[in-house]
């Protein structure tokens, strides 16, 4: 199994290689863009184009390479994003519990049935296990506040300890107007990680929370460790979600759109073309790697259509996709660029040596002769 090092500089090497091919494709779309200007120029008839397209390099077209270039791009961009996983995976903290990770998959699906639907931007939520020591005496019912050392949105509470005595132990969690039993017994018993009515709390979201006892006086309850689930909202948006091009007197497009970093957090997010006109779109980046203090980042892509694609409706989209250094929960973590392509019939243009020059030559001297047949009209009537 490789180590972190060795997985992040194949990661490095792989960024390395795909930006060297979107070089290329840039190279070799200038190159084509410029054989289109001459062709609507006039520069070259539309059999020395076509040609000189299908000639490329080395006898084999520009568009050949391009989509060599295009595949090779979508094999690095999917090793990346393994990557992506398994440096999270290389990196998490070593021990955790099995009874843990199915919590965490548990308030997984129980977020996911219990929360409403949020649209036009990514919403998901880190899930991380924590521990506070509390050691705590009673010997009869009491409250006392409890302050997580760990901050954010309460998934789930549990409690070990031990109760000596007979009679009725309740241990509640007060969250607003809610009590939650986390633990009731009716003898003396040792108690670990017992979470009772507290297993799943929604995100519950407070500073401090109240712990009530109740207990026969005189009876001894030793609260040794709280232990508990939090997870932090993180969201991200990218602006515009929805583009609509136009083309008809040619097949190029060149855009942009941004992602934003809305709660200012670390994180990396995939980048990745999917639709029918895949196979013709260049991205200028695979993915994006967020600091806090960064806001915003831009995504540059272009669309290259063959000449002889039909006129019609295409639909593509470019997703951004959230690439979690540990369990997250909720929606799925992704945002979509959608790109509207309506292709109109190419209008040909004259070409050299054709009649429509003649013609416009004619309809110029007809005017101008009309013209001065009226001057001389108004300089014999006067």
């Amino acid at each position: 199994m490789k180590s972190i090092k060795e997985l992040r500089k194949e990661k490095q090497d792989l960024a390395s290689y795909s930006g060297r091919c979107r070089y290329y494709i840039s190279l070799l779309n200038e190159k084509m863009n410029s054989l289109a200007r001459d062709y609507h120029t006039e520069k070259l008839s539309r059999e020395q184009y076509h040609e000189m397209l299908e000639r490329g390099l080395n006898g084999r077209s520009f568009r050949h390479y391009i989509n060599t270039y295009n595949s090779l791009i979508r094999k690095y961009d999917a090793r990346l994003e393994k990557l992506e996983k398994e440096i999270a995976k290389a990196g998490k903290r070593r021990g955790i519990a099995v009874t843990a990770l199915i919590l965490a998959v548990l308030m997984a699906a129980l977020y996911a049935v219990n929360q409403p639907n949020i649209t036009g931007k990514v919403v998901f939520s880190t899930v991380e296990g924590s521990s506070d020591i509390l050691d705590i005496e009673f010997n009869r019912s009491a409250e006392f506040v409890w302050q997580p050392e760990n901050s954010g949105r309460l998934n789930s509470v549990s409690l070990s300890g031990e109760y000596i005595g007979n009679g009725s132990l309740k241990i509640y969690l007060e969250i607003g107007e809610e009590s939650k039993l986390i633990y009731a017994a009716e003898s003396s018993s040792a108690f670990e990680s017992e979470c009772g009515n507290a297993c799943y709390l929604y995100d519950s979201s407070q500073d401090e929370y109240t712990i009530r006892v109740e207990m026969p006086e005189g009876n001894e309850l030793m609260l040794e460790r709280m232990d508990y689930f939090v997870s932090e909202l993180e969201e991200f948006r990218i602006s515009p979600s929805n583009v609509t091009v136009n083309l008809a007197g040619n097949r190029f497009v060149k855009n942009k759109f941004e992602i934003y970093n809305t709660r200012n957090r670390n994180f990396s997010a995939a980048i990745y073309a999917e639709g029918e006109l895949t196979e013709h779109v260049t991205l200028y980046r695979s993915y994006a790697d967020f600091d806090a203090n960064e806001s915003v980042k831009e995504v540059r892509y272009d669309i290259d259509l063959p000449l002889d694609i039909k006129p019609g409706k295409y639909e593509e989209k470019i997703i951004v996709r959230y690439l979690p250094e540990q369990k997250f929960r909720g929606e799925a973590p992704k945002e979509e660029h959608k790109i509207t392509v309506i292709v109109k019939a190419e209008k040909e243009l004259p070409s050299p040596g054709s009649n429509h020059g003649i013609i416009i030559v004619a309809a110029l001297f007809l005017i101008l002769w009309l013209n001065v047949v009226m001057f001389l009209k108004g300089k014999i009537s006067h």
